[in-house]
């Protein structure tokens, strides 16, 4: 998946699967974490929301199953 680069603290770049409503967020460590079921309107909100993504959106975001990529 082809991660954005985004203004925020915390975390480095987004990026997003439509098809299977995955969103990718790599965080200022490298670490990259895969949210799944997250509807794109929740993408498009966070890349509007820089450059603070994260605080507006994380608590959201994280109530969606997730794991570890890399």
């Amino acid at each position: 998946m082809k991660l954005h680069r985004i203004e925020s603290s915390g975390i480095r770049a987004l990026g997003y699967d439509p098809g299977r409503e995955l969103l990718w967020v790599q965080y200022d460590s490298g670490s990259i974490y895969e949210y799944a079921g997250v509807p794109e309107d929740l993408y498009r909100r966070m890349l509007a929301a820089q450059p603070h993504p994260w605080s507006r959106y994380g608590i959201e975001v994280k109530s969606y199953p997730s794991r570890m990529v890399r």
